[in-house]
């Protein structure tokens, strides 16, 4: 069978999280949304014309780091090689020094073939936040000190990604050294990124965007403070990923990075 890859426009937006659904992802269209407007979707159509056979998404950060997410391929053509081939497309495209991206345990395998080396580990929790405002923290005032931070941090220009954020997220907060953000996807609230001098700092911000969130929260632990935050608050574990790059070794001062903007964006 011949599978043919190109970019999918934002039209496709529902064909995309329909492969979700059927890969039993949750449906997070504000997040591919996103997705869609700072970087680009690749995939394939499905031959019986049901729909897409397979997905990746590109988020490049400059020419140092691109950011590979929703590598997805339908259940009915697994094991055929359209998940490798999809990924070495990305690879090709992608243009940088260093591709990153976060694995499930299905996954993992597949990447680690092709040369990703694993660098850490995401925790995810969920739940009902459980505690009060830490009173601590800022609103956002000066986007332009917090976009220095984060290529300081995350050793790459997002200064696209940040652009977007504050029209993005619920709220925005920000700390002596940190700032913190949340933003919806469906009906749980995301609280990240939180970017932090101390730990101290990192549950101040987490404890202010809980405080000002309505239902439930998810938390994408890159530290263990932000995991103890998260059980100290009443959520409980969910799944875990592992964070991987390929190419050159990124340059993220990870003592700062508490949580992500989102998985997809690590």
């Amino acid at each position: 069978m011949t599978f043919s890859i190109h970019r999918l426009g934002v039209e496709r937006l529902d064909d995309f999280l329909d492969l979700a659904v059927q890969r039993d992802w949750t449906p997070e269209r504000e997040k591919c949304r996103l997705l869609y407007e700072i970087g680009e979707v690749h995939g394939v159509d499905a031959p019986d014309g049901d729909g897409l056979a397979a997905t990746v998404a590109l988020v490049r950060f400059g020419t140092r780091v691109t950011a590979i997410s929703m590598m997805l391929v339908a259940r009915r053509y697994e094991r055929q090689g359209l998940g490798g081939r999809l990924m070495r497309h990305a690879l090709d495209v992608a243009g940088t020094d260093t591709a990153t991206l976060t694995a499930t345990a299905y996954g993992r395998p597949l990447y680690e073939r092709l040369g990703f080396r694993a660098t850490g580990v995401c925790d995810v929790y969920t739940g009902t936040f459980t505690g009060t405002a830490s009173r601590r923290t800022a609103e956002l005032a000066d986007l332009a000190a917090v976009v220095k931070l984060d290529e300081e941090v995350y050793g790459a220009p997002r200064a696209e990604l940040f652009a977007r954020l504050p029209g993005f997220c619920e709220s925005f907060r920000v700390t002596e050294g940190g700032f913190g953000a949340s933003w919806h996807n469906g009906h749980i609230t995301i609280l990240g990124p939180v970017v932090a001098a101390s730990a101290a700092d990192a549950e101040d911000l987490l404890s202010d965007l809980a405080a000002e969130a309505t239902g439930p929260i998810r938390v994408e632990a890159f530290l263990p403070a932000a995991a103890r935050w998260a059980r100290d608050h009443g959520l409980t574990p969910a799944f875990s990923t592992t964070i991987m790059e390929y190419g050159t070794p990124m340059t993220t001062d990870v003592s700062r990075v508490y949580t992500p903007v989102m998985q997809a964006l690590a």
